[in-house]
């Protein structure tokens, strides 16, 4: 069974990895000015903000 240290650390790295897919997805967009296979900026960045909340929770 993994400990606390290890969990909190493999999803703080897959936090991590996402915020910066999701801030890759957002620069496309902006560079392309088009929505991401039907996905709005509006919505790319209710995901991005809800990812840098739960790290700062997370963090705590």
């Amino acid at each position: 069974m993994e400990n606390q240290k290890t969990i909190v650390g493999r999803v703080n790295k897959e936090l991590e990895e996402l915020e910066n897919d999701i801030t890759a997805l957002v620069a496309w967009h902006d560079q392309h000015n088009k929505d991401i296979s039907g996905i709005k900026r509006q919505e790319l960045d209710k995901v991005e903000a809800l990812v840098k909340k739960i790290k700062k929770y997370i963090k705590k």
